[in-house]
C-alpha cells in the first residue's frame, strides 16, 4: 500500500508557540470536525468525554495521571481521524476520555 499523501496546508491558531498550545481541526469519518490539541510528547490520544456516545462500547477504564492529578478515564476503540484526507492515527486502536 503506498504511503498517504501529505495533508494540504492547514490553519492553526495564531498564538500557537507564543504562549498557547497548537490547535488544528481534524475530522471524523462522519464528517464531524473537531479542534485537536497537538501534543507530540504523549503516547496516547485523548478526546473530550462529550464524544463518548459516538465511540461505541467502552472497552475498559484506567486511572490516568497528569501533573499529579488522577482521573478515571474510559478506554474506547479509536475513531478514524483525518487531517484533510490524510489519516492520523497509526498506533494501537484505543483512546482515552
Amino acid at each position: 500500500m503506498p504511503p498517504a499523501a501529505l495533508p494540504a496546508d492547514v490553519i492553526m491558531n495564531r498564538d500557537a508557540g507564543r504562549g498557547n498550545w497548537l490547535f488544528v481541526t481534524v475530522r471524523l469519518d462522519s464528517g464531524t470536525k473537531l479542534p485537536l490539541l497537538v501534543d507530540t510528547g504523549t503516547p496516547v490520544t485523548l478526546l473530550d468525554k462529550s464524544l463518548a456516545p459516538r465511540l461505541g462500547k467502552r472497552l475498559g477504564t484506567l486511572t490516568f495521571r497528569e501533573f499529579d492529578v488522577r482521573q478515571k478515564s474510559g478506554i474506547y476503540a479509536a475513531p478514524k481521524l483525518y487531517l484533510g484526507n490524510t489519516p492520523l492515527l497509526t498506533g494501537p486502536p484505543r483512546l482515552y476520555l
